[in-house]
Parts: C-alpha cells; structure tokens; sequence
C-alpha cells in the first residue's frame, strides 16, 4: 500500500510539473449511471472469483483502472475490447515470465516498461495501466503470481465483454428514444 501511495503522489508530480494536465477541463459531468454500471460488474466478479475460490484474483487494479475508463467512452466495440483484453494479458504474461525469471525487482520493472512501450507503439495504443502488470508479482504470493496471465485473460473476457454488451444497449436503447424526423 505504502509503495503504490508513494508511485501514486510521484506520478502526480510528474504530471503537474510537465505540465500534461493543461488543457483538461477543470470541471467535468460525470455520468454517474457508469459508475453504478461499473459497481454492479465488480461485485459480480469478486463473487465469481470468490466462488471460484481465487478471492486474490477478484482485484487486477490495471484492468479494472482500464474498464472504468472504456464505460466512459462514447464510443466502444468489440475491437477496442479485443486489443485492451490483449494489450492487459500480454502485460500479465510478460510481467509474470519476467518475476520468475530475474530476481531483481528493478530490472524486471525496467524490462517490462520498455517491452510494454513497444507492444502499445506496435499496436498504436495508449493504455498506461499496461505498465502496471510488472509490480503485481511483487505484491501477490507465488502461488496466484502464476495465475495471474490466465486470470488476466478471463478478466479481460468477462469485463470488456459486459462492457461492450452494455455500450450496444445503450446505443440501442438512446436510437428507440431519438426524436425521429
């Protein structure tokens, strides 16, 4: 906890001393039925993971970080699910490979880093939270540390899939109520 608070106020810093918050509306309308939206499938995978018997997996901060975001998009589909599902497994595939393999913390985070910029410069995405599989398996015990690409996968499958099934309703639903011409 102490770690991920430190990472969280240093990246704060980094960003209001370059300055990248400029531009940003200070003030903004949150649909808070996303919110709501995204409760309800967080409760429903902590429910199945603790069913499963894997409560440790109910939490992937990077993806849900990642699903919260693409509720909030107005425009979201099955591709943009695939790629985000790819980018997050791939990230937990590599990060969790690279902890097994080289003991130090800090060469694993800094291969991964490096590794993780390539992969979204191959695929021209921007999804920050793929920087964040490398610290998982520092965090989680050995034994979940190995399912940790697998539960990635199934997460991605589940919570971009609501997602994207919510998103069509929606469209739907808001193309019954349009005022027809």
């Amino acid at each position: 906890m102490i770690s991920a608070i430190i990472f969280s106020f240093l990246i704060m810093l980094g960003v209001l001393a370059f300055k990248w918050n400029d531009g940003l509306e200070k003030k903004v309308k949150i649909p808070y039925q996303y919110m709501l939206v995204f409760l309800i499938l967080i409760f429903v995978w902590i429910g199945l993971c603790w069913i499963a018997g894997y409560p440790q997996l109910a939490v992937i901060p990077p993806i849900l970080v990642v699903v919260y975001e693409s509720l909030h998009k107005p425009m979201f589909n099955g591709k943009m699910a695939f790629k985000l599902g790819l980018v997050l497994t791939i990230s937990a595939t590599v990060g969790t490979l690279l902890s097994f393999a080289i003991d130090s913390w800090v060469l694993v985070t800094l291969l991964d880093m490096i590794l993780m910029l390539i992969l979204l410069r191959i695929l021209g995405m921007r999804v920050p939270a793929a920087y964040a599989f490398p610290l998982l398996p520092f965090v989680f015990p050995d034994e979940i540390v190995v399912m940790l690409p697998v539960s990635a996968l199934v997460a991605s499958i589940f919570l971009f899939g609501s997602v994207l099934l919510y998103k069509n309703w929606e469209r739907k639903r808001s193309q019954l109520h349009a005022p027809r011409n």
